[in-house]
């Protein structure tokens, strides 16, 4: 399984980007969200039950900054991991299948009945996918984001904040 999306938020709580969910009350099946400013990635894997089954995630990165961010959470039935700006910020070794996430999924908030965890900034460009996407897959895809939210010519980052002069 695979999500990615590009964000922006400067909010400091906890903010939904993505969640497939199993239940009313059972968010966070497969979910990307940011909390103290922070991206996090959550699976439940090989059982729907918390906490035996939860896996969490934290990029140990500040995202809350106002500035276009990448986030990609990916599971190959052995690993999970999430990236951030195209590098794997973290892994888990985990077994077993994604909790059923039958009962939906959701952009920018938790669950669709009960709903928490608003997102408060924006979502875009969100690609999901049945299967695991690769870290060469995820590089190019946050390359070939880059390129057209900052207008550089070969896709890199500009050395400079690109919302000033626009100077590399």
């Amino acid at each position: 399984a695979g999500v990615e999306a590009w964000f922006k938020t400067s909010a400091s709580g906890t903010n939904t980007i993505f969640d497939l969910w199993q239940g009313s009350f059972t968010p966070g099946a497969f979910n990307i969200d940011t909390s103290g400013g922070e991206l996090f990635g959550h699976a439940y894997i090989g059982g729907c039950t918390f906490p035996d089954n939860r896996i969490d995630l934290d990029s140990n990165t500040i995202v809350n900054d106002n500035m276009w961010h990448h986030a990609a959470l990916v599971y190959d039935g052995k690993v999970l991991s999430l990236y951030l700006d195209g590098n794997l910020k973290a892994t888990s070794p985990a077994t077993g299948d994604l909790c059923d996430g039958s009962a939906g999924w959701t952009v920018g908030v938790a669950r669709l009945t009960n709903p928490d965890n608003f997102f408060n900034g924006i979502v875009d460009e969100l690609k999901v996918v049945n299967r695991s996407l690769t870290a060469s897959e995820i590089a190019s895809d946050y390359r070939k984001g880059a390129k057209g939210i900052f207008g550089t010519s070969d896709g890199e980052l500009p050395t400079t904040d690109p919302y000033s002069t626009g100077v590399r």
